[in-house]
């Protein structure tokens, strides 16, 4: 198996949602519930059905903390979420007590910077439940797109393609990826500066309606925002996401093998920590060879890897099912990820990329 660039949404959180990084629940029980979704300011609701809907605006800010606190890393990102929540629960008991207007979209407009594979689409995901859930938007999706996909194509249209995404996205929240990708004459799309004065009308329009995130490597991101600073001024909330440590890509491979069951020897985990720490010192365009690979994605894709290259050394030594029987109850411990599928999993992973 080749190294793969991770930029297809759908498949990375196919790959992610193994590893328990990414950890939405598919059903939310506490969130469909209909007195979560419609949070009002009746002073004239009784005083038990009040308590009730705090007991559950409360069960989903825990809810979204504990999703946070699972992120492996990341630990400035974690601690501008519990900021950002507590200031919502705050404002949220002072309107259950006092009344008041919900609190506005626009207040809740965000910049994600960081490379690929280190959350923030988790993030995005995570803060779309609980807007939803204190009646700040009406639906929890996150309408996830990239500048590219704004770009593409015939330029003079990429106004219109922006009006068309924040139109399906009203209600909710629209993650916009990459989003340096906009700024003019960047790859050669001159039209960008009327992308960008579209989604600043777009996100001044729907100000009750709509939370917007743009996302991207923290370098072309911040030189895009202060080119930008009339956009730049809309997004009142940056959170910075760090790229995994050696240890944190361990961790994260940990957590995968947990889940499909794998045992890894010891000296397997420390050729992980090792390339890890090795791609990690090279740096590459942005970044490093540890942003190239994907960070978490890389973690996910070695493991994966690891446990093909298990299979087929199992089916080199044992090609019947009875000899593997014979061999399982002989050496228990020839169903482990040794050191020569750790080593076959992390050549097979490596960037494709000249260094």
């Amino acid at each position: 198996m080749g190294w793969q660039q991770w930029d297809d949404e759908d498949t990375t959180d196919e790959v992610l949602a193994a590893t328990g990084i990414w950890l939405i629940p598919r059903t939310r029980p506490v969130l469909e519930k209909s007195r979560c979704r419609n949070v009002t300011t009746n002073t004239g609701r009784e005083a038990h059905a009040d308590a009730a809907l705090a007991r559950e605006c409360q069960e989903v800010l825990e809810w979204a903390q504990a999703r946070i606190d699972e992120l492996i890393g990341v630990a400035e990102a974690k601690d501008h979420f519990t900021t950002w929540r507590t200031a919502l629960q705050n404002d949220h008991h002072h309107r259950v007590e006092h009344g008041g207007a919900v609190t506005s979209c626009r207040e809740n407009h965000m910049v994600l910077l960081g490379a690929p594979g280190t959350a923030k689409k988790t993030f995005a995901r995570v803060i779309a439940e609980v807007l939803f859930g204190l009646g700040t938007i009406t639906r929890p999706e996150v309408t996830e797109i990239t500048a590219h996909d704004i770009v593409a194509g015939d330029p003079s249209r990429s106004a219109a393609r922006m009006k068309t995404v924040c139109d399906d996205a009203r209600g909710g929240v629209l993650l916009l990826d990459e989003a340096h990708q906009l700024a003019p004459h960047t790859d050669n799309h001159p039209h960008g500066g009327d992308v960008i004065a579209a989604l600043q009308t777009h996100v001044a329009d729907y100000r009750g309606e709509l939370v917007v995130i743009l996302a991207g490597h923290p370098t072309p991101m911040q030189n895009f925002l202060t080119t930008h600073a009339g956009l730049a001024g809309r997004f009142p909330h940056t959170v910075a996401f760090t790229s995994p440590t050696p240890d944190d890509i361990v961790a994260l491979g940990r957590r995968l093998a947990g889940k499909e069951n794998l045992i890894v020897e010891d000296t397997a985990w420390e050729l992980l920590r090792t390339e890890a720490a090795r791609l990690r010192s090279i740096p590459y365009g942005h970044g490093t060879l540890l942003d190239v690979a994907g960070n978490a994605h890389y973690a996910c894709d070695v493991i994966l890897t690891c446990r093909r290259a298990r299979l087929r050394r199992l089916h080199r030594l044992a090609p019947h099912r009875r000899d593997l029987e014979h061999l399982v109850r002989t050496n228990p411990g020839v169903l482990h990820v040794n050191t020569t599928d750790m080593q076959r999993a992390l050549t097979a992973t490596h960037p494709a990329v000249t260094t």
